[in-house]
């Protein structure tokens, strides 16, 4: 079998393995208490919109990272177009 020398792209950059930049998660806190159809459809909203400003280069990803919770401040988070 073949054997690869040299270091391994792990031992390079153990933490960007596959370059992905770690955020913190989307949290919706109290959802396994229930919570009102409202509120559900309002944290529903707000994850479509980061979504799309991810997708479209519109969310700071650095402020992001500094964040407790994706969803903290989305205000200051996304950039409207």
């Amino acid at each position: 079998h073949a054997h690869h020398k040299g270091p391994s792209l792990y031992a390079k950059n153990p933490n960007n393995l596959c370059k992905m930049i770690w955020i913190s998660p989307f949290a919706v806190m109290g959802i396994h208490r229930g919570l009102p159809a409202d509120e559900v459809t309002a944290h529903a909203e707000q994850y479509h919109r980061t979504i799309l400003a991810l997708r479209d280069g519109r969310f700071d990803i650095e402020l992001a990272r500094k964040s407790p919770y994706l969803n903290s401040d989305l205000a200051r988070l996304i950039r409207e177009s």
